[in-house]
């Protein structure tokens, strides 16, 4: 999974622009999340979207049967750390124990 830092305020990035064209204020990286790091990144929600189970439930199905495929999506935090977006991924791979 993709993850990225952006300021409070900004736009979020859909992940769709090459490294390269995403602005100075976002810094993104690939890396392997497991589940006890996805935990960590949860604590660090303040506010978001109520989490839909259905949808949890629906991607740690296809972590644990091998059907995820790379998001194209960032998970976001802010400068502050703050987690911005990408709770039901983090959900589902605590879930589902299967490290994306």
């Amino acid at each position: 999974m993709t993850t990225s830092a952006i300021k409070k305020g900004t736009a979020h990035t859909n992940g769709t622009a090459p490294i390269s064209n995403i602005s100075p204020q976002i810094r993104a990286k690939e890396t392997i999340i497991t589940p006890a790091v996805a935990a960590g990144w949860l604590t660090k929600m303040t506010k978001n979207r109520r989490v839909s189970r259905h949808k949890v439930e629906q991607y740690a199905n296809d972590m644990r049967n091998g059907r995820w495929t790379t998001c194209t999506a960032p998970i976001a935090f802010y400068e502050d750390g703050e987690l911005a977006d990408g709770q039901h991924r983090l959900w589902a791979i605590v879930e589902s124990g299967a490290a994306q």
